[in-house]
């Protein structure tokens, strides 16, 4: 069988099914992909395949709203233009962070969570005790260590 056979005799309701699965494997997957805008173009096929438009049609508009979506989406997903989030330790100074754990060895030491997520190895400014769960601010940067305060 053709494949541009095959694609004029999927129904709808067929295209809705594919969407959904696709839809449902983007979300096992857990990242940063494309298929939800797949589907949303899969969607679309099934709505000019609804209303009686041909093989040709449904070619083009699955193609060019994917390409739309492709080029839309990160605009419309980051609205915010300026860096808030440190990247690198750098950045890091003047940001404040929460301690996660404590070296056993020395409790001026320990490891600390950054609002974006990033683990960084802290010791504190004058070898203070750190306490778990608290928040600090780092002052400086010593080799890949933040010094906080």
């Amino acid at each position: 069988m053709d494949f541009l056979l095959f694609i004029d005799l999927v129904s709808p309701a067929q295209w809705m099914i594919l969407s959904v699965l696709i839809l449902a494997v983007s979300i096992m997957i857990l990242g940063d992909n494309f298929l939800p805008l797949i589907s949303v173009s899969t969607i679309l096929v099934a709505f000019v395949d609804y209303i009686g438009f041909g093989m040709a049609a449904q070619l083009i508009i699955f193609s060019s709203s994917l390409i739309i979506l492709m080029m839309i989406s990160p605009m419309l997903l980051n609205t915010n233009t300026k860096l808030l989030i440190a990247e690198d330790t750098i950045q890091m100074v003047g940001q404040s962070i929460r301690l996660t754990a404590i070296d056993l060895k020395n409790d001026a030491r320990g490891q600390a969570i950054a609002k974006n997520g990033k683990i960084w190895n802290v010791v504190h400014q004058n070898s203070n005790k750190l306490v778990v769960n608290k928040s600090y601010e780092c002052v400086s940067i010593e080799g890949i260590n933040l010094i906080v305060k």
